[in-house]
């Protein structure tokens, strides 16, 4: 079985279509309501037509970014101007039926002074926003079942703390995934979620030769909330990947994540995961490896501070913990210098701290501010990785308006290329 769509460009009209089969079903069952006589009257089809129009809501959002990298050992530093646009549909529900259809489009403004992996310009650094147009989220869902939620098509997947499946929201092209999904909060304190994925639809776009791999996902992640302040969540990831047999691994973790409050301003916040991956299917390495993570931290007031220590483990030095469908930006620095597991895996020591505000003003809603070390060596061997200093400030306002700027330096104690980031965001975003 391989559920997925067509490629991006060629699945506008899938996603056109997946919405026209929503309508078509709503219709369906307006028609077999008013024949059958113990079926509601024609004032409950209405309302439940009525319910998918009144109920629906477009969106839509422009973000524009510029991104400059400094890279030692790449000729020329990158200037990377883009934005990108999105419009979409979430419609009502109609006999427990909904559906969201969104468009995306990544253009480049100005020229094309950046490496984007797929337009030639390999004398710069590289900035990974290629100009693509797409259907970026095309799903039906289902709620029919009590406590049951199902949903089929293409839908930008974000799991737990997007450390084995994320959107990658960072960059301007999501990644996003085609298969069926079904949760269930039928046990107390208690949420079953498992999904199906035929293929990824990668950040690279359609031009990429890896632009989105055929797979055969299976994922299945289970929470429990009943032992307040703590999560725990257990999860199995399969992944096999027809397109790089060399990502396919078998994945089973367990999570406990919480936030104890000691007085109105203070909190205690931890956060711990361990999991282990082995070779899975065809691929040709055989291997085991394992994964820890630990973070405490303090919030006090406006303040938060915290530290970590995350291993993702090697096998004998030749085959490092990889998790390739995450959301990477998210881990191990903004300078993006470990979106692949060296060999010999990888430690990283971690401390932080933000300072945050909402409701600043009439017009301001949010001001968040923060700071962050990394310092990175092998999990097998004594060779270090260097360290690397983050910063980011944001600011919402007026409503729908987020402004950021982040900056990110690595210093690679020669392990691999020193590398600077200077990145200005600002995003509008409408909903009707």
């Amino acid at each position: 079985m391989n559920f997925s769509l067509p490629n991006r460009r060629s699945s506008l009209s899938a996603g056109l279509l997946l919405a026209l089969c929503l309508l078509l079903k709503a219709d369906f069952a307006v028609a077999e309501a008013t024949t059958a006589a113990a079926e509601p009257s024609e004032t409950s089809d209405h309302s439940e037509l009525n319910n998918l129009l009144t109920q629906s809501k477009a969106h839509a959002s422009a973000r524009y970014r510029f991104e400059y990298v400094d890279q030692d050992g790449i000729q020329r530093a990158a200037k990377a101007s883009t934005l990108r646009t999105r419009l979409g549909l979430t419609t009502g529900t109609a006999y427990e039926l909904s559906g969201k259809l969104e468009f995306e489009d990544v253009s480049v403004i100005g020229n094309d002074t950046y490496n984007s992996t797929v337009n030639g310009e390999t004398e710069y650094a590289v900035v990974a926003d290629p100009e693509d147009t797409a259907v970026n989220e095309a799903f039906g869902a289902y709620g029919g079942v009590p406590d049951t939620a199902i949903r089929a098509g293409r839908e930008a997947l974000q799991i737990d703390n997007l450390r084995f499946i994320g959107d990658v929201g960072w960059r301007q092209n999501n990644q996003t995934f085609d298969g069926a999904n079904i949760s269930n909060d039928t046990i107390p304190d208690t949420r079953v979620w498992y999904g199906y994925v035929g293929r990824v639809n990668r950040i690279f776009g359609d031009d990429s030769d890896v632009g989105d791999f055929d797979t055969n996902l299976h994922l299945l992640n289970v929470r429990y909330s009943g032992f307040k302040p703590l999560t725990l969540i257990a999860y199995s990831y399969l992944f096999d990947v027809d397109d790089d047999d060399t990502l396919s691994t078998a994945n089973f973790g367990l999570h406990a994540e919480g936030r104890s409050v000691v007085t109105d301003d203070v909190a205690m916040l931890y956060d711990l995961e361990y999991a282990t991956q082995r070779d899975y299917e065809n691929n040709p390495q055989d291997f085991s490896t394992y994964y820890l993570r630990g973070e405490f931290g303090a919030a006090i007031s406006a303040v938060t501070f915290r530290a970590g220590y995350e291993n993702l483990g090697s096998d004998n030095g030749e085959v490092g913990f990889s998790t390739p469908f995450a959301t990477l930006h998210k881990w191990n620095g903004w300078a993006d210098k470990f979106l692949v597991t060296p060999a010999a895996g990888l430690q990283d020591a971690y401390g932080g701290v933000r300072y945050g505000l909402k409701d600043v003003s009439d017009h301001v809603q949010k001001v968040t501010v923060d700071a962050v070390y990394h310092y990175f060596a092998a999990d097998r061997g004594d060779q270090k990785f260097g360290d690397e200093l983050d910063f980011e400030a944001t600011i919402d306002f007026l409503r729908y308006v987020q402004c950021g700027v982040k900056y990110a330096h690595y210093d690679s104690a020669g392990f691999a290329t020193d590398t600077e980031k200077l990145i200005f965001t600002i995003q509008a975003t409408l909903t009707q």
